[in-house]
Order: C-alpha cells, then structure tokens, then sequence
C-alpha cells in the first residue's frame, strides 16, 4: 500500500490535548512508564497522521518517513531533526520497559521530554503551555541519581575499558563492529517488512499468485535467516553493549545545540553573588579557574554596565555607559558574540574585539596611517641584531621583555630586571646593546607609520601620557577583558588608560599561555580588595574536573587561591594510545562515529582539539574522507552558532571556549616560537593541555602516543591513572 497523509481524527486539537495531559501525570509517577508513553503518543500520532494503521513497522521507518516529510516541507535544514535522529536510538530503552517491566532513570525522563518538544514543535501539534507544563514536571524529579548508583557506574565504565591501551583499543574496535552489525540488522528488518507487503500486494492480485509470490517468499525466507544469524552474532558484543548502554545514561545534558545553548547561559547562585560584587566605580577582577563561569559573569556585568545595574534602588543609574568588551584572540571574540547573542538581543557591549583591534583603532584615531605592522620586527631584529646576538633572541627580547612589560632604561640594564621565561641571563652590557637595537627598530618603525605588536603598546601609552584626556583615546567608559592573564602588562597599562572610568577584568593565571611570569600589578592594575574568586566548576563534570585537577597540580607555580568544585555527574574521561599519528586518528575515527551514531551527538557539539594549524589540516582530510563533514573554528568565516559541522581547533583557539564533547589529540607538543627557555616552554605546554582538556563538558577522550615523547603529555596519561572517583567518594 502507498503511503499517503490521512486526515484521522485521532489528531484533533483536543485529542492531543488529553494526551499531553496523561504524559504529564506520569512525569511524576514512574520514569519508565513516562519515557514509554512518550514514544508510544510520537507513534500513534505518526501511524494517524500518514495512515499506517497497525502496519508491523519499526519505529525507525515511521519516525525516518516523518523526517523526510518535515525536510519535504520545509526544506533540508530543519532545526530540531537532530533530536528525532537520537529518539530513534533512544527506542531502545523502551523495549525494556514493554517487555521486562525496568524502570528508567531520571536522565531517560529528561530525555524524553526534549524529544517531546522538539516533535511537537515539528509536528505542529500541542498547545505550548501543555508542553511548559511537561518541561516543568522536571524539576520534581530527584536532580541526580543516588551516590551509591553514580560510583558504580563509572567504576563499571572503568572495567569494561580495562586497563590498558591494547583493551581500550579492543574496546573501540568491538564498538565499532557492533555499530556496523546494528546497521545491518536495522536494514534486514526494514527489507523483511517491505517483503510482507510486497507479498500481501501479490496475493491480492490472482494473476500475481504464482511465480512472482514464491520467489518474493523465497526471498523473505532468506532475508529472515540472515537477520536471524545477525542477532545471534550481536549476541557476542554484551560487553560493548553494557558499555554503550551505560554511556548513553550518562549522558543526556549537550547533545545537541538547543541544549547546549540553553546549559551555557545559566547564571550560578555563586557567579550571581560575584555579579552584586561588581560596583562598576573602580576596577575588579573576577577569578576564577577553567570552567568556573568567568565569561559568562563578565557578559552579565555588561549587561549591568549598559543599564546602570539592574536594580534602579541601587543608584547605578549614573553608571551606566559605553562599553568595549576586549580579548587576546579573533576565535574568542567571535564567541563572545555568539554567547552575548544568546543572552541578549539588546544591552551588549558597543565593541566586542581583540586587543589589538583596539589598539590600532587607537593609534589611527591619533595618527594618520598609523596602522599596525606584524612581520616588520622579523626585518628589522634582523638588521639591527648586535654581534653575538641573533635575530631571533632581539626580537623576543624587544617584543616580550622591554615593549611587552614597558620597562624603564634604568631598570632594565642597571637594575637586572627579571626576564621571567627568556631562555639566557644577560648581563649589563648585552642588555645595553639590546635597548639600543629596540631604540633603533623603534625609530624605523615612528618613520614608517607601521609599529609592532609590542611597539604598538608602547606608541598608545607614550600618547595617552601625553594627552590623558583626548577623547581620541580615552574612548569607552568601561574596558571588559576576557582571559586577561593572555595580555602582557603593556597592553593592560595602556587599555587602562582608554578607559573614562575602570577595567573589569577576567582570568586565571593557570590558563596563562603567552605570559610568563604575568601579574595585575605589574600592569598598573589595582585589584587588591576588588577581586572574587569562583570556586564551582559548572562546566566540567565530576570526573573530568578531577582529571584535570590531578593534571593541574602537577603544574609549576600553581595558583593555589584557585581550587575550584565540580558538581554535576557525568562519565569519567577515556584515554587512547596507539604508536603513532595515524593508527591515533583511526581511534579518533572510531569515537567520532561512536559519539555521532550511537550517543547521537550533533556533530557541532563534538571539539576535536589539536596543538598544531598542520594537524587541523591532517584531522579535517581524515574526518571528511570517511563522510563527516568538519570544519576549523579559526577563520573569520566561521559561525559558532552554525550546524552539522565537527569543530576542530588548536589548543591556542580553544581558549574561552566550551564543548560538549573535547577529543584531545596530542600527537606532538605544540610550537611557542623561538625566544623562550626551555622550563617556560614546558609549564605554557602544561597550561595549554590543561586549557584542552577543560574544555570539555560531558566527555573528554585524550589520544596520545604510547611514547608521548613530552613530559607534559606523559604527566596527563599518568593522572588517568589514578583514582578517578575521589569527589564522588567524599561527597
């Protein structure tokens, strides 16, 4: 029979009006009983509404035709698809429920109800405030599963793993297969149910009772029999179907984009607290380590900024003013936006930049064709480098050290200023000859209009000294800047004086990546006494935080101020190992197509982070010649709030940033440039991979060499191996 829409009363208004009411009387009731009454309304309305009766079809074909005709009409990109594609593997759970009576957790019930949404928002049917009063049923339940069931879980996951790198790849490979066999199986059922019909079409026609049916029949027969043999192979993967099963209870929260949306912009009772804290008459620094909501505050504090705070009784109205929202990357200011575009529509900064933008937007306000040149320092350290000095260390020594950190003759040469992170100590008469050679380049650099990143800083700062009051300069009311520890001290010195009233500052000296040896007072920024600090981890999740603390702690010059606690349950992180790069990007392979087919994570919510541009370029071939689409996050071009894509990302670009899902692959340490010692080099590798891993906000795979071949790679691998349930064990 054709497949033709059907005009069933079943479908009426008021008919899905009494549904809705009885799924919500078993939000409350019985989790099992709730998620099964969610896919059994999804089926009924489906079956009424294109006429399939009581048709033995899976739940895959219907819920796939209604995916075929949403995309008919509306067009291909339908937002909200992604969740139909994962209640098709979430059917699963419910076969438990019809056949042996289980209960299903509050996660399944979650679940449930977002499947809900999205197909009644799809489907058209159910008033919205039925569907508001499922949403909040939610919140009766228990907000997490008992203690006891959380330890066990992981301590389960942990053991289906095992213990080392040759069963973990096992396991990846007995995943795999099993992905490949539930294909097939869905395929054989699907071509056994279209060979009933087909069969019932010929019986039903005399002159097509002979030939014709015996061979459809034959055919069936060994269609059965070979769907009969794939269920008794998939018998053999209970291991991999324990751990599949178990992963999917553990993970509900991110999976697609609406949900990771709405889990990113709520505000925490502590960061509202850090909020009040913000008087917006002096400058303030909110503290806090990875994944403690820094950002997030900082764009409420806008908010605050832009309306004279939120509350009128507080007097802010004279407050109230323009703001510049800056950062130390182009990646993190277009997320910035992103994020700010999510919170509001309206009460945003007026520039949300890089500092460098900034900066040149400056210095061409003061002076006509001034603009900033980055690859003039290379030519110029080159020309001006002293005998017995190379280029290479001129350039580091003018750009990081003398511009970098603004630092007086007097102080540099005479007073043996500490070069925190350079890689040779330098006596009094190298530096001399080191000023003079900055002096030189500087020189050039006034005649040519085109000043380095360094000398820019310098530039800004002589002329706001100058003139502390030209409005050419002191331009905002209000500098925000996200991930300050990232800036050197010149470049705060001089924000600070474009500034008509503070500097709100975000940041974490653990995360530090350009700036060896970084303080706030150094920067002429005055934050004793005005600074909070946040101690709740709500990005990461239990185990991935402990993770990244037990990695954390073996960091030199640990900010022990900074010790922060995660809350949320989640499945621990998941070590990889293989020789070399690319028997690593066939695992990686392997747990994209995991995450993607059988945890359905929309590909957007997957980060695969790099520690190199040449890597991206080695990930993204890999992942589209096997038929994922995947995109680098860097280029201006890229939309943080587009779909269907994998992210992939260097270390550097990740920084600020959030991801469902972080694969963390380290086949090679990454590139800092020349100029730096080796003891520098090694803690900004361990900040850089701390900042990578804390990305993460459900799950949290590493691949790494079996010879990592750098102790701040081998430093991470061990820390998988310790206890990874101590946060759960003390709670």
């Amino acid at each position: 029979m054709s497949i033709q829409e059907s005009e069933i009363s079943a479908n009426d208004p008021a008919t899905i009006s009494r549904n809705l009411d009885r799924i919500a009387t078993l939000q409350v009731t019985d989790t099992g009983l709730f998620v099964l009454a969610v896919h059994s309304f999804v089926e009924g309305w489906i079956r009424d509404r294109f006429g399939f009766g009581t048709e033995m079809l899976t739940f895959s074909f219907m819920m796939n035709h209604f995916i075929a005709y949403a995309k008919k009409k509306t067009g291909d990109y339908v937002p909200g698809l992604a969740s139909l594609d994962a209640m098709i593997t979430a059917h699963d759970e419910t076969h438990s429920v019809r056949h042996h009576f289980h209960d299903l957790d509050r996660t399944s019930a979650e679940t449930a109800t977002q499947h809900l949404e999205r197909f009644c928002m799809l489907a058209g049917a159910g008033a919205p405030e039925k569907l508001e009063e499922i949403r909040r049923f939610l919140e009766l339940w228990d907000e997490r599963k008992p203690l006891p069931v959380l330890i066990e879980e992981n301590r389960r996951l942990a053991l289906l793993r095992g213990k080392d790198a040759e069963e973990r790849r096992a396991l990846v490979e007995g995943v795999a297969a099993k992905q490949v066999l539930d294909q097939k199986i869905e395929i054989l059922a699907a071509s056994l149910i279209a060979k009933d019909r087909r069969i019932e079409e010929l019986e039903g026609i005399a002159e097509a009772r002979g030939e014709k049916a015996q061979n459809e029949r034959h055919e069936r027969a060994s269609i059965e029999a070979e769907l009969r043999a794939a269920r008794k192979e998939l018998e053999g993967f209970r291991k991999e179907g324990e751990y599949i099963g178990l992963m999917r209870r553990m993970t509900a929260y991110t999976r697609t984009r609406a949900d990771y949306e709405r889990m990113i912009i709520h505000l925490t009772p502590e960061q509202n607290k850090v909020l009040e804290q913000i008087k917006l008459d002096s400058d303030f620094l909110v503290k806090g380590a990875a994944g403690t909501g820094k950002t997030l505050v900082l764009l409420k504090a806008i908010e605050k900024a832009k309306t004279g705070g939120v509350d009128k009784r507080l007097g802010f109205d004279e407050l109230s003013g323009s703001v510049a929202l800056l950062t130390y990357n182009q990646t993190l200011v277009r997320y910035d936006r992103y994020v700010a575009s999510i919170l509001s529509t309206e009460n945003r900064a007026d520039k949300i930049m890089t500092a460098d933008a900034f900066i040149q937007e400056r210095l061409a306000a003061i002076e006509s064709g001034a603009h900033m040149d980055y690859d003039c320092i290379k030519a110029l350290s080159e020309k001006y480098s002293p005998e017995g000095i190379s280029p290479k260390e001129v350039e580091a020594e003018a750009e990081l050290i003398i511009w970098g950190n603004d630092v007086p003759y007097e102080t540099y040469v005479n007073e043996s200023y500490e070069r925190t992170g350079m890689k040779k100590a330098k006596g009094p008469k190298e530096r001399a000859k080191l000023w003079a050679a900055a002096e030189a380049m500087a020189a050039e650099m006034e005649v040519a209009k085109g000043y380095s990143k360094g000398y820019s800083r310098i530039k800004l700062l002589r002329a706001i000294e100058a003139s502390p009051a030209d409005p050419r300069l002191r331009c905002v009311d209000y500098i925000f800047i996200d991930e300050a520890q990232d800036l050197a001290a010149a470049d705060l010195k001089a924000l600070k004086g474009c500034a008509r009233r503070c500097v709100i500052l975000a940041g974490d000296a653990d995360q530090s990546i350009y700036q060896p040896g970084f303080s706030f007072k150094q920067a002429g920024l005055d934050v004793v006494g005005k600074s909070r600090i946040l101690r709740s981890n709500f990005r990461n999740s239990i185990p991935i935080h402990e993770l990244a603390e037990r990695y954390r702690a073996l960091m030199p010059g640990l900010d022990k101020d900074n010790q922060p606690s995660a809350v949320r349950p989640g499945p621990p992180p998941e070590l990889l190992q293989a020789k070399d790069r690319n028997a690593l990007f066939d695992l990686l392979l392997a747990r994209m197509r995991f995450f993607l087919k059988s945890l359905d994570y929309s590909p957007e919510n997957i980060a695969v982070i790099v520690p190199m541009n040449e890597d991206i370029k080695f990930v993204i071939e890999g992942l589209r010649g096997a038929g994922i689409d995947a995109a680098n996050i860097h280029p201006q071009a890229f939309d943080f709030a587009s779909e269907g894509q994998v992210r992939i990302s260097t270390l550097h670009s990740a920084k600020g940033l959030d991801f469902p899902v972080v694969f963390l692959f380290l086949p090679r340490r990454p590139w800092f440039g020349s100029g730096y010692g080796e003891d520098a080099v090694e803690r900004m590798t361990r900040n850089l991979i701390y900042v990578g891993a804390t990305r993460a906000m459900e799950h949290l795979n590493v691949f790494a060499l079996e010879e990592p071949g750098s102790a701040a790679v081998a430093d991470l691998v061990a820390a998988f191996s310790s206890d990874q349930f101590p946060a759960e064990a003390e709670a």
